[in-house]
């Protein structure tokens, strides 16, 4: 039944087919797209860097992630961090974590 309507539907637009005179519209619009959003991108991308790099440096990042692995250091040595570890979730964090990286090797042609 799908099939069938899908052709009547092909064959509909076929027949009733209007041809619209752009007078080089599209060609103009096609021409800037890929310059102007390729000049977009990398300002928006200059931006968000120069904002993360100040914030950082502004909350003093580098004491923080020093204090932060310290303290996940100091937890796993006292045997504080593995205590409440369940085995399935490390089982499951390194399958998705080997199925993503998999994936990722693959779309590299």
């Amino acid at each position: 039944m799908k099939e069938m309507d899908d052709k009547s539907l092909k064959l509909f637009l076929k027949e009733n087919r209007q041809e619209m005179e752009d007078n080089g519209f599209t060609r103009r619009v096609i021409s800037r797209l890929p310059e102007r959003s390729w000049k977009l991108s990398r300002i928006w991308v200059a931006f968000c860097s120069v904002i993360g790099i100040s914030l950082f440096w502004y909350l003093d990042g580098l004491a923080l992630l020093k204090e932060f692995l310290l303290d996940i250091f100091v937890d796993v040595a006292y045997g504080n961090g593995l205590a409440f570890l369940d085995p399935k979730s490390v089982v499951i964090v390194v399958l998705v974590l080997i199925t993503l990286g998999m994936k990722r090797l693959c779309s590299l042609d």
